[in-house]
This record gives structure tokens, sequence and C-alpha cells, in this order.
């Protein structure tokens, strides 16, 4: 599995609604394993891998997210989802005490998040 820091999708999708990317989706023929999904419009979807070819940072996670990228029906809408590919959370979030951070443990662990 091909990681990359989170907040390189967080810019590309920065247009979407937050609720239209999925962290834990798992698509067909995944066997429960999860990657990210963009619930969007194929213009939508062209938008993200625009800020991504924008983004010097990005070169890599561009061409690895075309040659992931599948789709499946999700209701009346698409969802792109991305196979093989895991955005991690680099930046601690200095706002959380220690309950906070034990409770975003407990629910990793549940989610089989390393």
């Amino acid at each position: 599995m091909k990681s990359f820091p989170l907040n390189l999708l967080d810019k590309a999708t920065e247009d979407l609604e937050p609720e239209m990317v999925k962290l834990g989706y798992s698509g067909r023929g995944m066997n429960g394993e999860t990657c990210v999904g963009i619930v969007a419009t194929v213009h939508e979807l062209v938008d993200v891998f625009v800020a991504l070819a924008r983004d010097e940072d990005a070169d890599e996670l561009t061409d690895v997210m075309r040659n992931a990228l599948r789709s499946d029906d999700y209701g009346r809408e698409t969802i792109w989802y991305f196979p093989g590919i895991e955005f991690i959370d680099e930046e601690p979030d200095e706002d959380l005490d220690d309950s906070d951070h034990a409770y975003e443990a407990l629910v990793d662990a549940q989610l089989g998040v390393d």
C-alpha cells in the first residue's frame, strides 16, 4: 500500500463538501480493505486532479491515483476510489488533550487503522 500525507488530499478536495470524501471506502473486490473514495461528478473529479497537478508536492500521488482509479455507483451518484493508497495525517492535533488522543486511538483500533 502506498502512503501519502493527508494534507495533499485535503488541498485537492477543498472545493468539495467534506462528507463527499470517504477515507474508509471499501469498493468492489476489495475484500474489506479500505481506501479513499470521492463522491463526485466527472467534472469535480477532474478539478481534483487539476488541483493535484498544480501542487508540485503531489506529482507521485497524481500518477498513483490516476493508475488506481476505479468507480462504483453510489446511490444516484458515482464514487471514485483508489485502492492501494492510504492517507496519513502527519500533523498531530495540538488542541487535543490526552483523553482525546486515547479516544482517537480507540476509534483507529476499531477501524483497523495503524
